[in-house]
């Protein structure tokens, strides 16, 4: 495409296991872009995705 715009997330190959949070939240901050990991296993490939989420107060 001549214009594909903003990508929407960043893949991030990973060579053990993923990063803690405070580097997660460190490398989002300095990409701008939320961020997929991707691992690979003996040929098994995990995708993994982390989101921040807000629960309601139970009464």
């Amino acid at each position: 495409k001549s214009s594909p715009g903003v990508p929407n997330f960043l893949v991030c190959l990973l060579r053990n296991k993923p990063p803690s949070r405070d580097e997660l939240e460190t490398v989002e901050k300095f990409a701008g872009i939320r961020l997929k990991f991707c691992q690979v296993d003996n040929g098994r490939i995990s995708l993994l995705s982390l989101d921040r989420v807000t629960l309601p107060t139970l009464p």
